[in-house]
């Protein structure tokens, strides 16, 4: 049976912040528990793949994917390939996502194509913000940023993925215009 829902982190050099970040995945039972957690280290060269190595062998949700560093968006395209889930939350391995943040992105996702949550910049340990929904627009459309957002698988196969040759920062928004642009509905 295929999950309703997958998450994918995007993971280079997190490591010492991975750990959390999967934690606070597994953790959050608001939507039944985690079915699917594909972690893919996009050519890390510190422990970020031991790190979910350690966490896989205790929780069989969890998966290691391996891509060489290809910036973000090919790691998010990776990991979205490999998953099985129709409904796909996206977050970075130095994120943590709140309380609730699962049954909230799935419940936007079971009416509309997009979702999206910016991080909030609460700092906790100099480097990481929680995972928060929240409103974020450009120009009149959803931008959510990719360390908190969710598609539907059918979206991004329409869309033809997330464009790997983008990357630096705000490499995603890329894709959540070119959706909208072809109709598809956002909440942010």
């Amino acid at each position: 049976m295929t999950p309703a829902w997958a998450a994918v982190v995007v993971a280079y050099d997190s490591g010492p912040l991975l750990g959390d970040c999967v934690r606070s995945l597994l953790e959050d039972t608001s939507a039944g528990g985690a079915p699917e957690v594909v972690v893919v280290d996009n050519g890390s060269t510190d422990t970020t793949a031991a790190v979910v190595e350690s966490v896989a062998a205790l929780h069989p949700a969890v998966r290691l994917e391996s891509e060489p560093h290809g910036g973000a968006n090919a790691a998010r395209n990776h990991g979205i390939a490999s998953s099985s889930g129709s409904l796909i939350l996206l977050c970075d391995g130095d994120d943590e996502v709140a309380a609730n943040w699962i049954a909230a992105m799935r419940s936007v996702l079971e009416t509309h194509e997009l979702a999206g949550s910016p991080i909030d910049p609460r700092p906790v340990d100099g480097r990481r913000g929680t995972i928060e929904p929240r409103s974020f627009e450009l120009w009149g459309l959803g931008a959510p940023f990719g360390c908190g957002c969710g598609v539907r698988r059918s979206v991004w196969e329409d869309a033809g993925g997330f464009d790997p040759r983008l990357f630096g920062g705000y490499d995603e928004l890329d894709f959540f215009l070119r959706a909208q642009f072809d109709g598809k509905e956002h909440e942010i």
